[in-house]
Order: structure tokens, then C-alpha cells, then sequence
């Protein structure tokens, strides 16, 4: 019976001031109660002014994150609108040059592929726009014996 009243306690203090910091953010940042889940990020050990520090650094790391995808999603539609405009004539042309750094497509950070996508020809990403290696053609001599 302690235990349970002890939980009960904690889950109280854990959702006022959930609520309480919520409406923090809701006023200085305009940020909606049910956008973020205050009650699982709050510690209750932690002061009120040491939880809002916590969230803000937090949520400051979730819009550099948004940010940058949005960014991503705007630079991919402008590909797009490039292939409609030149063509796979022109995109088989620049796929053919080979740029001074190559960057992995599956091991590269978010900051490579913005590079890549500010610098195109500076840049080439294995498996969009750098180059295959040129077959060896057989040789149609033949050997002596």
C-alpha cells in the first residue's frame, strides 16, 4: 500500500510539472501541449529551470534536424525539376566527369550530402552522379602460339 501511494505521488509531481512546463513552452516558444510528450521527457528529480533547459536544448536539436530535412526535401525537388528540364542527356554527361572528392552515399553525413548538393561539380555521390568504371574491352587479337 506505501509503495503504491509513493508511485501515485510521483506520477502527480511528474504530470504538474509536465503541465507546468508545457505551458512554458507554450508561451515563450508558441509551441502546442500535444506537439511534444512533456510528461516522458521531465525528470522529476531535476528543478523546474534545469527541465526547461534540458527541452530547450532538446527541441533546439529537433528543428536543426527538421531544418535540414526541409532543406533536403527542397534540394531534391530542384533535382528533379533539373532532370525535367535538361534531361537524361545532360544528367549522363555530368555523370560521366568525375569530380576531386567522391562521397559514400550510405556512410555520409547529412553536412556531405548538403555540400554535394551546393557544389555538384566540386563533389560526386557513389551511386547518383559519379561515374562507372570503364569496362575493359576484350582484346580481339589473338595469341600465338
Amino acid at each position: 500500500m506505501l509503495m503504491a501511494s509513493r508511485v501515485k505521488r510521483e506520477s502527480e509531481k511528474r504530470k504538474k510539472l509536465a503541465e507546468r512546463v508545457a505551458r512554458y513552452f507554450k508561451r515563450h516558444y508558441g509551441i502546442e501541449p500535444d506537439l511534444v510528450d512533456y510528461y516522458a521527457l521531465v525528470d522529476t528529480n531535476l528543478t523546474y529551470e534545469e527541465n526547461i533547459k534540458n527541452l530547450k536544448r532538446i527541441l533546439g536539436k529537433m528543428e536543426k534536424v527538421r531544418r535540414a530535412r526541409d532543406q533536403l526535401i527542397r534540394y531534391v525537388r530542384e533535382f528533379v525539376d533539373y532532370w525535367r528540364e535538361y534531361g537524361g542527356r545532360s544528367y549522363a554527361v555530368d555523370k560521366a566527369k568525375r569530380a576531386k572528392k567522391v562521397i559514400n552515399l550510405e556512410t555520409a553525413r547529412l553536412k556531405d550530402i548538403d555540400a554535394w548538393l551546393r557544389n555538384p561539380n566540386r563533389y560526386d555521390l557513389i551511386g547518383i552522379d559519379y561515374p562507372e568504371k570503364p569496362k575493359r574491352k576484350k582484346s580481339t587479337k589473338k595469341k600465338k602460339r
